[in-house]
């Protein structure tokens, strides 16, 4: 019974403290504010608006898909992709506007045609880090050895 009592006790303490509020830790709220990934994926294709054949492995010269689903969209904002190579360099960036509504997406395209190894897509919103996804970038068979699986 006293054990009963007092987790009863317990379990009015913390609802009262918390008053009902999410995130909120010392008058603070950790409720992140506009808009939220809530999603990204990578991708070999992109059908109908939706990442196709997901994968984190690509060959030179296949299309890398990162796609980027947002919530609570309230104002137009700008999505920036970053590529980065396995030496740690910027490869390339692109930088896409995210339009308002409640759910949206964003989709960036690379194609890279060289260094082989793990790549990195960094994603920021604004000037904010939002993710990063890996990726390995592997060689593509060669003409002679493609004429050979054909046969």
């Amino acid at each position: 019974m006293r054990y009963t009592k007092a987790l009863l006790f317990l379990w009015m303490f913390l609802f009262i403290s918390c008053n009902g509020e999410r995130g909120v830790v010392g008058g603070e709220s950790n409720v992140e504010e506009g808009p939220v990934l809530i999603d990204a994926t990578l991708s070999l294709e992109i059908v109908d608006g939706q990442p196709a054949k997901v994968t984190d492995y690509f060959y030179i010269d296949d299309t890398v898909n990162v796609y980027t689903l947002w919530e609570d969209v309230p104002d137009t904002e700008t999505v920036y992709f970053y590529f980065v190579d396995p030496d740690g360099d910027v490869r390339d960036s692109l930088n896409l506007p995210l339009y308002p509504h409640k759910f949206s997406t964003c989709i960036a395209s690379y194609i890279p045609y060289s260094d082989e190894g793990d790549w990195e897509v960094l994603i920021f919103l604004n000037n904010t880090f939002k993710r990063s996804l890996l990726f390995t970038l592997a060689s593509s068979l060669d003409d002679t050895s493609k004429q050979i699986n054909k046969e």
